[in-house]
């Protein structure tokens, strides 16, 4: 069954890829792969919405922005995880910072260096360099 899921979740990341090439939600990416040579190192996909890690460590977002979630601060990251209606980044000095829908906290990312972020539905969670997981939005 787990196989199963993975398989639908690719083939559903492929098809929002696919749609927003085509929609033209894609413009954004292409001027900034235009800009970086073309050369993305990672992608997170949200809620109708997708990020790229640029080689530069630039972000670079695309599709739906009703919570400003494809407004991706211009700093340089290394990582890079999309969740329901945020992103978050990890910055190269270990912090992260996130972006889009707040409402239940979940771009509301504590102090301090991580070495990994991930973002769920209404949350997001963190290592911390010393092995910590902290998490931050909400809790159901």
């Amino acid at each position: 069954m787990r196989c199963r899921t993975v398989f639908a979740s690719v083939g559903l990341v492929a098809l929002l890829l696919i749609a927003g090439a085509s929609l033209g939600l894609a413009g954004d990416w292409e001027r900034a792969a235009a800009q970086d040579g073309g050369r993305a190192v990672a992608i997170a996909v949200g809620h109708e919405h997708a990020c790229a890690l640029l080689i530069s460590g630039a972000v670079e977002c695309w599709g739906s922005n009703w919570w400003g979630q494809t407004d991706a601060p211009s700093d340089r990251f290394f990582a890079i995880s999309a969740g329901g209606f945020h992103t978050c980044g990890l910055r190269e000095s270990g912090e992260v910072e996130c972006w889009g829908n707040s409402g239940p906290g979940a771009t509301d990312a504590p102090g301090g260096r991580f070495s990994v972020v991930s973002a769920g539905w209404n949350h997001a969670c963190g290592l911390r360099e010393n092995g910590v997981v902290e998490c931050w939005g909400d809790n159901n």
